[in-house]
């Protein structure tokens, strides 16, 4: 309980030393300092400002050094407390030591020789921290008198601050009259120069009146001209894109006169090609039929397949005289095609005329335009129509080609029926051959003696 009683009276002790009038008179005198110096410097400016702030920084920093030497020597103070509670400790135990039986003085005779350097080295320790305080407590002093030092220096600044700053003004002041008069000076004249200007302006608004009111007269012309323009370009644009939309369909008839003259060319040729098959099958059917007849009635079964051939080639005869007849169609169509296009062309090369003729400006070819008008609807008329032809022509086209594929089908079938036939009429003919010998043979066997007896060379009895 005593040492606890000592070691809070230490306690207080420190605190109280902490709390020292001198350190709570020289910090808040150094903050009071810096208002003060922060507000002169607020509404004043003078030239001495650069060194209030120097000295404002320096005041910054010792006021830094000097907190933290104040924590130092707190801590220090706080050390030197626990080494004094730590001795008091270990004398305590030395006392107990003394006072314990002589059995046990061997071992604590080792316990007191290691205590008694613990406590050198605690003396030593103390005594460090004591030099280490009084350095702290030098260098405290030291930063109060510089303080001090600052405070003298700022309280000269700012009497040498208000006397420069009422010289300054009164300067200032005799400038500022001097810039008002010379206004006052330029205002009057300002003032004339205005008036001669409004003079100007009025006879500025007449003019611009009189022109304002010609400027009006001629952008009406003009309006009535560009809308002049504006018709006659509009005209010509449709008329260029009739232009470009008979080029178009010209264009486009070309294509389908040609495409529709190739497939002509191309169905022509393949009719004719079908036309020499047809004729060599048909050639070499009535041949395999005469050859047929000489036979006897063993290949009666192959004559109804010959019929039924020789019906098959009719109605393919027949279908190549109807695709012939379409083909003349064809052609005659083209015709009429090509007589259409030379009207287009001849139409073209009049909306060119009157392309030109429009861009010249003339006025007769309002009229001409009308009539070309009319030309051109008729054209379109003529146009739409061959185009319809053509896609019917299209159309027909597509199953007359449908068609030929069919018949080119049925000639496959038909050639490989016509091989099958000749083949079946060389196996007839081949065992047909042997029973004529074997009935030969029987005639002249049968026959004979009278065949001897005619040709005299029977045996004599």
């Amino acid at each position: 309980m005593k040492a606890r009683f000592e070691q809070l009276k230490k306690t207080q002790y420190i605190e109280d030393g902490l709390e020292s009038p001198e350190i709570k008179e020289g910090l808040p005198n150094n903050q009071e300092s810096s208002d003060a110096l922060e507000n002169s410097l607020s509404t004043k400016e003078s030239p001495n400002r650069l060194l209030q702030i120097t000295l404002n920084a320096e005041l910054d920093n010792l006021q830094k050094e000097e907190l933290k030497e104040t924590m130092l020597s707190k801590e220090l103070q706080a050390k030197v407390c626990e080494l004094e509670e730590e001795l008091e400790q270990l004398e305590k135990d030395d006392e107990d030591s003394a006072n314990e039986p002589t059995s046990i003085e061997s071992t604590d005779s080792q316990e007191k020789d290691a205590t008694s350097e613990k406590v050198q080295q605690l003396q030593v320790e103390i005594n460090s921290l004591k030099e280490l305080l009084a350095e702290s407590r030098e260098k405290k002093n030291a930063a109060y008198l510089e303080i001090a030092k600052l405070k003298e220096q700022l309280e000269m600044a700012r009497v040498a601050a208000s006397e420069g700053d009422s010289s300054t003004f009164k300067l200032e002041l005799a400038h500022v009259k001097k810039q008002a008069k010379e206004q006052e000076d330029e205002i009057h004249r300002l003032r004339e120069e205005l008036s001669q200007l409004e003079q100007t302006l009025s006879t500025v608004r007449e003019e611009l009146s009189t022109r304002q009111f010609q400027l009006s007269e001629e952008e009406h012309r003009s309006q009535l001209k560009q809308e002049e323009l504006k018709s006659l370009q509009s005209l010509l644009e449709e008329e260029e894109r009739a232009r470009e939309r008979t080029d178009a369909t010209c264009e486009a008839v070309k294509k389908q006169l040609h495409e529709a003259q190739n497939s002509a060319k191309q169905y022509q040729n393949e009719s004719e090609h079908l036309r020499r098959k047809v004729r060599s099958l048909t050639e070499e059917l009535r041949n395999r039929t005469n050859v047929e007849k000489s036979l006897p009635s063993e290949g009666s079964r192959s004559d109804a397949e010959y019929s039924t051939l020789s019906a098959e080639c009719a109605t393919l005869k027949t279908r190549i005289q109807t695709l012939e007849a379409d083909m003349q169609r064809y052609q005659s169509e083209n015709a009429k095609l090509l007589s259409d296009y030379g009207h287009l062309q001849e139409a073209y090369a009049a909306l060119e005329c009157s392309s030109t003729s429009l861009e010249s400006g003339d006025s007769h070819c309002l009229h001409q335009l009308e009539v070309l008008r009319q030309k051109a609807d008729s054209t379109d008329k003529q146009l739409r129509e061959t185009v319809e032809e053509l896609a019917l022509l299209k159309e027909k086209y597509a199953t007359c080609s449908q068609e030929k594929a069919d018949l080119q089908q049925e000639l496959r079938t038909v050639a490989e029926d016509f091989k099958t036939v000749t083949y079946q009429t060389k196996t007839i003919s081949a065992c047909s051959i042997v029973p004529l010998c074997i009935l030969l043979l029987a005639v002249l066997f049968g026959f004979y003696p009278s065949i001897s007896f005619f040709t005299g060379t029977a045996e004599k009895p």
